[in-house]
């Protein structure tokens, strides 16, 4: 009795405290406390009672953990344990000592934020107390901020969010403390310890929105103090931007990526500089350049929540009891940033030029602002002195001789720029005149030429023509001593005067004068045969009329004598005299050839200058023409496509003939050309014309090829032609003659014939397309073999050849190789010229649906009619082949499946014709799909034959010797009972109960079941609910007498969780103890119970016992 008595006042506490908290919990707000203030705070476990995901094993609590710096979560538990102040509903409070012991409900004094600033630095090696502090302030900013509820239940969504809120903030609480969080809020790795979020199992109904509000919190905390991306939050790590000047003023425009901008206001030193928002850049810009550099402080007015520690005086791992925070009022929290400003010194560049390319070490000097400096250029004309203050500067060039003198520049430098002035040097330049006067008083249009180097070292060349008043002017010629003036082209009727050395001077025109004198001139014509020099035959050179003209004026005429001469009397030298011939000596053509001739005469020599011209006369022309033609191969293309080749006549280009002479033919007086001479060689056209023009004497001559072109026989005849005066051609003044016949070469070419057989090479094969292509791949003969299955006597030059079918005849595979020959200049063919062919075939391949061949599935191939062509039925490799089939077009279906598959419905369509290539060509893999079946287990009580849910079943295959194989899958029982399998195989099966749920006794179950295509096997099982009684044994406390008539009621608290919540609270036994003092209650299913004493027996007071038991388990 002393047993039960303690465990009832035990039980009764419990009560109490419960009690009291509920009493508690009409407050629903807690003022801010001031410093030394008390509190009570108060510990609230979850889930509680009626919540739907109440869960005793342990997804709600966490195991015992071990933080950084010495900090532990505590013992494990099953619960979540939250925290409040003044009351069990009172304002949420976050625990600031992981691991330290707690009561249920505990007075705390109050301290304000200075209570950081003595922190213990070996508790946190992260961060100091004054950052704790700061975080835990913007935590709670951010965080959970209101009253807790005895009433939340976590299948309520408001309800869950609230936890799932106050969780995520205590969690990040106690992050900071341990020293999971540096400075800027990011998350240290704890290393070998445990990390704090841990403490929340991810099977913890409400982790997923745990999860969520911590990293919101995480996120807004850390945007909290987020500066844009080109500051600082430290002033001396701040970065230094130059400005720079655009013109009018200083600026410089940075881009913040952090995208804060518009939440900071920007402020300097500086009275005139300007700060300008758009968007994500910012804008800065000065009237004048900061002399030391300005310092831009960006603020953010940030606020956060006032930090209050509710404490019992001691802090650490070690500490008595858990301390708590809460917030207060919000507090100031600003964020600074930081960006450092720089102007720099200017710079002047000197960029000099100059007319002759000199640019390199000219020296300038550069004076302002208490500067005066001498600097030269570099071998690219250019310098840049850099470090000067910003001013105006005045750059002087020194003066040089050759060049004009230069004007000094100024120039304005700007801090941070670079200031450019130019130079360009001219040379100095002066003028010559030149006075010219003649002996005929001709002086308009001599042209002068000036040469010589300046003083500068340039090279002058230049030229000038005197006017109507006889002066030519060199102007802005270099200046310099020693040059040489020439007159140029002087006028063949005057001596050339000698050359003169001048100088030219800086703005001086200097002058030179220049006379001509005229000369003379007489001409001596000698006139000769255009071959042989002498005449030929009964030919003359004399008796040739002669003119001189002046311009196109005839002076005079001349005849030329017995040995072709004459000479001319003298005349004023010009450029516009030529001797013509007027008329041609006995046996010539007429020279048409107009003899002009220049004059020259040495220094000033005055003396007739004779000019020799020498003058030619031609035979008579002829002209001898043939046609050449030779045979070739012509490919032809018919409407229907095909192309064959024949032999045809065409003209026959490249040809080489040659002219002979057939007898002896005498020049001159005793020169003689023998008999067979090769006169004239020439090449026929693409016409295959070729004509002989030139000058031969009259007599018998004859033509003959010396060449054929490759590939055709030479023509060894001779064409005989006769050049006498019968033949001339009076119109043209030429001896024209034209064969009459052409002149034919024979091709050389051999006839091939290609054959079509099938693959054993026994049956010839008529209606095959071949097609043969030249070396070039040019096709050359394209047809259907003929009912010998050749293609016979095709006309093929010498070389290489390629062949193959195009187009295959019909219940056979196109053969896709390409043949080759060669036809040799002796005629003989080396090489393939047949080719042969595979019937066709069409073969699918039968699978099941993990891939492995199905033998046994029927399928037939339909024509274009729908009537069956051909049946075949799939192997053990799961192929079949349909095969030598015509030309249309076919569909294949599966006519039958194999036992235990559907067959498949699809249809596959092929076409087969000429093109039809692979000789077994994989159609398709066909898939057949298993026809399955399925397993359903009802799962019962056997009391009540309530359905219980959560119970898994496996299946597991048999081996071939009936004994249990490999887990093939395993299903789980619904709120109804019932298990449905997924898809099975049809065959045998073990099913097997995996565990027994819940407060019920292992029933051990399992059965072989047969699995048939397309139906479901159904199996019922139930479980027994483990039970058991109470005995209670009543004594009484002084004496130990056993005491009759004591009533207790037995009331279930929960029952089997198949049952939910069926049946609890509710009164299920009330028994009485008899003369022994015992009283047993009926059999119990499994459950736990409370026994309440509600009536004593005469005599005695109510001890108020209550005890609590469990199903199974000891009730003694």
């Amino acid at each position: 009795m002393k047993k039960l008595y303690r465990r009832s006042i035990s039980g009764l506490l419990a009560l109490l405290i419960c009690f009291t908290a509920i009493l508690g919990s009409g407050v629903t707000a807690f003022a801010a406390a001031s410093t030394g203030e008390t509190a009570d705070s108060y510990s609230v476990a979850f889930p509680r009672d009626g919540d739907a995901n109440l869960d005793y094993s342990g997804t709600w609590g966490h195991d015992e953990l071990h933080y950084m710096n010495g900090w532990t979560s505590g013992e494990a538990t099953w619960m979540t344990t939250l925290h409040t102040i003044g009351s069990f509903d009172g304002p949420a409070c976050y625990c600031i000592e992981p691991g330290v012991p707690r009561n249920l409900y505990r007075s705390y004094e109050s301290y304000g934020e200075d209570y950081w600033d003595s922190f213990p630095a070996e508790y946190n090696r992260t961060i100091d107390g004054r950052t704790m502090k700061t975080l835990l302030g913007r935590i709670m900013q951010y965080g959970y901020q209101g009253n807790l509820s005895l009433d939340w239940r976590s299948q309520n969504d408001a309800d869950a969010d609230k936890l799932a809120h106050m969780m995520a903030t205590q969690v990040l609480v106690w992050e900071t403390v341990v020293g999971e969080r540096d400075k800027d809020f990011n998350h240290v790795d704890p290393g070998s310890a445990d990390a704090v979020k841990s403490v929340y199992r991810t099977s913890h109904p409400l982790y997923g929105r745990f999860s969520a509000y911590y990293d919101s919190i995480e996120t807004s905390v850390k945007q909290h103090t987020v500066v844009p991306s080109f500051m600082d939050r430290s002033e001396e790590a701040a970065q230094t931007v130059e400005l720079v000047w655009d013109g009018s003023r200083y600026t410089a425009t940075l881009t913040d990526t952090h995208g804060v901008l518009s939440e900071y206001v920007f402020s300097s030193a500086q009275s005139d500089m300007t700060f300008a928002v758009d968007g994500n850049d910012l804008t800065i810009s000065a009237g004048t350049a900061p002399a030391d550099g300005v310092t831009i402080t960006a603020v953010r007015n940030n606020t956060r929540q006032g930090v209050v520690v509710w404490s019992d005086g001691h802090y650490g791992p070690d500490g008595t009891m858990q301390d708590v925070v809460t917030f207060r009022d919000t507090v100031s929290d600003p964020m600074y940033a930081y960006l450092h400003l720089k102007v720099g010194y200017g710079s002047v560049k000197i960029v000099k030029t100059s007319e002759d390319g000199e640019v390199s070490g000219i020296s300038f000097t550069v004076s302002g602002n208490g500067t005066e400096q001498t600097v030269t250029t570099k071998a690219a004309g250019e310098m840049q002195l850099d470090d000067l203050h910003p001013g105006v500067y005045t750059v002087t060039e020194q003066s040089s001789d050759r060049y004009e003198p230069q004007e000094v520049r100024q120039v304005t430098v700007i801090s941070g720029q670079i200031a450019t002035v130019t130079f360009y040097n001219t040379l100095k330049r002066g003028s010559l005149e030149v006075v010219k006067t003649a002996e005929d008083g001709l002086n308009e249009g001599v042209k002068f030429h000036l040469t010589g180097t300046s003083l500068a070292g340039l090279p002058v060349d230049e030229y000038a023509v005197t006017g109507s008043n006889g002066k030519a002017v060199f102007t802005d010629v270099l200046i310099g001593t020693g040059y040489i003036l020439s007159e140029v082209d002087t006028g063949i009727r005057y001596v050339v005067p000698e050359d003169q050395t001048t100088a030219v001077e800086w703005n001086t025109v200097t002058q030179a004068e220049v006379c001509n004198v005229l000369k003379k001139w007489s001409a001596t014509l000698i006139k000769r045969d255009a071959e042989m020099g002498l005449p030929q035959g009964d030919a003359t050179l004399a008796g040739a009329v002669y003119g001189v003209f002046k311009g196109e004026e005839l002076v005079d005429t001349y005849t030329t004598n017995e040995s072709g001469q004459f000479t001319t009397t003298d005349y004023a030298c010009g450029n516009d005299w030529t001797i013509r011939e007027l008329s041609p000596s006995e046996g010539y053509l007429l020279d048409d050839t107009p003899y002009p001739f220049t004059l020259t005469a040495a220094g000033k020599q005055t003396a007739v200058v004779e000019v020799k011209v020498s003058a030619v006369n031609t035979y008579l022309p002829i002209r001898v023409t043939l046609h050449k033609q030779q045979e070739a191969i012509r490919v032809d293309e018919t409407a229907d496509g095909m192309i064959r080749s024949s032999i045809e006549t065409v003209p026959g280009e490249g040809c080489v003939f040659g002219l002979f002479n057939a007898g002896v033919i005498s020049y001159g007086d005793s020169q003689k050309l023998p008999a067979h001479t090769l006169m004239a060689t020439g090449i026929t056209d693409a016409k295959g014309n070729l004509t002989f023009s030139d000058m031969y004497p009259h007599g018998a001559y004859y033509i003959k090829e010396l060449s054929a072109p490759d590939g055709w026989l030479l023509n060894t005849e001779q064409y005989p032609v006769q050049l006498t005066p019968e033949n001339m051609d009076a119109a043209e003044e030429a001896i024209a003659i034209t064969l009459d016949a052409p002149i034919l070469n024979r091709l050389i070419y051999t006839p091939v014939t290609i054959t079509k057989r099938d693959v054993a090479g026994k049956e010839t094969l008529p209606g095959a397309l071949i097609e043969v292509y030249d070396a070039q791949g040019s096709t050359i003969y394209r047809a259907y073999t003929d009912e010998n299955g050749q293609l016979p006597d095709i006309p093929l030059v010498p070389g290489s050849y390629t062949f193959k079918e195009t187009y295959a005849p019909e219940g056979y595979a196109l053969n896709v190789a390409v043949k080759t020959f060669t036809v040799t200049s002796e005629g003989k063919i080396i090489g393939e010229t047949e080719i042969r062919d595979e019937i066709n075939k069409i073969q699918l391949k039968k699978v099941k649906e993990n891939g492995e061949p199905l033998p046994g599935a029927v399928f037939g191939i339909y024509d274009a009619n729908n009537t069956l062509v051909q049946q075949q039925t799939s192997d053990a490799s799961g192929h079949l082949t349909f095969s030598k089939l015509g030309y249309g077009t076919y569909t294949i279906r599966e006519i039958q499946a194999p036992y235990g598959y559907h067959p498949s419905t699809g249809e596959w369509q092929v076409t087969i014709d000429g093109t039809y290539q692979n000789p077994v060509q994989i159609l398709t893999t066909v898939v057949n799909e298993d026809a399955p079946g399925w397993i359903r287990v009802i799962k019962t009580d056997a009391l009540d034959g309530h359905p219980i849910a959560g119970v898994r079943f496996d299946i597991y295959a048999l081996n071939e010797d009936g004994s249990t194989g490999d887990l093939v899958s395993n299903m789980l029982t619904n709120e109804e009972g019932v298990a449905m399998s997924e898809s099975l195989l049809v065959g045998d099966y073990m099913v097997k109960e995996h565990e027994a749920p819940v407060g019920y006794v292992n029933s051990l179950w399992s059965e072989k079941v047969t699995v048939v295509m397309d139906e479901t096997v159904e199996r019922s099982v139930t479980n027994i609910p483990m039970q058991g009684q109470v005995r209670i044994v009543k004594t009484d406390a002084e004496t130990g007498g056993s005491l009759a008539g004591a009533v207790f009621t037995v009331i279930r608290v929960s029952g089997l969780p198949s049952h939910g919540k069926e049946g609890c609270g509710e009164v299920v036994a009330v028994i009485t103890t008899d003369a022994e003092g015992v009283a047993v209650t009926p059999v119990l299913t499994w459950g736990i119970y409370e026994i309440r004493e509600t009536t004593v027996p005469d005599g005695y007071l109510d001890s108020g016992c209550v005890v609590t038991v469990s199903i199974p388990g000891n009730a003694d």
